[in-house]
Order: C-alpha cells, then sequence, then structure tokens
C-alpha cells in the first residue's frame, strides 16, 4: 500500500498502448460483427438445412433460433462502460486515446440504433430506470480516473509542483457533485411531477365537462392476454 502511488503513476501510463489497440480492435472488431450477427446467422443456417417448415408448428418457427432477438443490455452496457472509463483514465496521460474512443462510440451509436430501429426487440420499458447505475458508475470512474492523474502528476512532481497541487482537490469536486445530483434529482425523479399530475387531472376534468364517464378511457383487459380475455368461441 505504500507503494501505490508510486505504481499508479509510473505504470499506467505505459499501459496506454494496449488499451489503445484494445480499442481499435473493439472498433473495427467486435462493433461490425455485433452488426453482422455472425452467430445468430450460422445457427439460423443449421437449423435450416435439417428442417422441414411444412412439418414445423408455427410455434417452433418462432421460438429457439428463430425468436426475435432481445436487446441485451447486461451485455451493451459494461462494454460501453469500460471503454468510457478507459477513455477518461487516459484522456489527460495520452490524449491520442481519446479520439479512438470517440470513434467507437460513433460507430456504435449507428450500429446500436440501426439493431434497435430493425433486429432487436424490447421485452419491457424500464422508464430511464437504467439511468441512475450508469451515472453512478460513470462517476465513480471519474473519481478513479482523477485519483490516477494526481498520482501521475505526483510521480512526475520533481519537475514541477503546480499542476499536481493544483489538480489535487478534483476527485473531491467529483465526489461532493455527484452526492449533490442524486440527492437534488434522484428522489424527485422517481415519482410523478405536481406539473405532469395537474396537467393529467385538467384532462380529465375537461373530458367529464364535456359528457365523457370518469372512467371512459379505463380498459379492464388492456394488459391481459388476447386468447385470455376473449369470449366464448364456436368450434
Amino acid at each position: 500500500p505504500s507503494s501505490l502511488f508510486s505504481i499508479l503513476g509510473s505504470t499506467i501510463p505505459s499501459s496506454s498502448i494496449y488499451f489503445i489497440n484494445l480499442i481499435i480492435v473493439k472498433t473495427f472488431t467486435a462493433v461490425p460483427i455485433e452488426m453482422l450477427r455472425i452467430w445468430p446467422l450460422i445457427q439460423i443456417l443449421t437449423l435450416k438445412l435439417g428442417l422441414d417448415k411444412k412439418k414445423c408448428t408455427w410455434r417452433e418457427l418462432r421460438t429457439g433460433a428463430f425468436k426475435d432477438p432481445r436487446v441485451m443490455y447486461g451485455w451493451i452496457y459494461p462494454s460501453l462502460m469500460m471503454v468510457l472509463m478507459i477513455v477518461i483514465t487516459y484522456a489527460c496521460i495520452s490524449p491520442l486515446l481519446t479520439p479512438i474512443g470517440a470513434l467507437y462510440y460513433g460507430m456504435a451509436y449507428y450500429m446500436y440504433k440501426y439493431q434497435l430501429l430493425y433486429v432487436y426487440i424490447n421485452d419491457y420499458q424500464s422508464g430511464g430506470y437504467m439511468w441512475y447505475a450508469v451515472f453512478t458508475r460513470s462517476m465513480i470512474a471519474l473519481i478513479c480516473a482523477s485519483v490516477t492523474l494526481v498520482c501521475y502528476l505526483g510521480y512526475r512532481r520533481e519537475y514541477n509542483y503546480g499542476p499536481f497541487y493544483f489538480i489535487l482537490p478534483l476527485p473531491i469536486i467529483i465526489f461532493i457533485f455527484k452526492n449533490h445530483c442524486e440527492n437534488k434529482f434522484h428522489n424527485s425523479s422517481m415519482s410523478l411531477s405536481l406539473e405532469s399530475a395537474v396537467e393529467l387531472d385538467r384532462k380529465t376534468y375537461k373530458k367529464r365537462m364535456n359528457g365523457y364517464p370518469a372512467d371512459a378511457s379505463f380498459k379492464p383487459k388492456l394488459f391481459r392476454q388476447p386468447s385470455l380475455a376473449e369470449g366464448p368461441l364456436r368450434p
């Protein structure tokens, strides 16, 4: 532990080449493979070689490898957060890594935008709930990056003491900003705002004044499975 200061300051800059190569590989290999969806294509082609569609039910043709792909947030978010952590850690130590990270996010943006519009389906809507975890982890990564930068400048302080002392309070400032955002916005954003509630009451009041019953828009079977909501059927 006593050597942690010098270890971070001396070894972190020497690893920048590795992380540059890592992001380049992810940009020009992982993103195109994700766009091409090679493994699902191999699965579908393999099944079609030995599958007779005439003997299969509709359910068999819509499940398994033929099922509409889901958005794998548990796989996508960690990959994006890892690149973000690398970029903000080396933004000042190795600035060449920053435009490479921007290129990765640019290609990932268009790739995932296309996949979400035309390929993937959403089984659920979180209503932005994942943003809380993303913000917290982004701030933690930023604090760690600033601590690394402080160690790097402290290791090289024999040349100039100014940058080290100037950047020393940065991790504390980021931590205070993180707590401020969580205390001010987290609790209030978890519930309906008063302005939205007033607007909903105003619309309901207008409907009642125009002769609509209070429960005109209420549909008790809206979220029920269609096959269970149907009436008696004749054979």
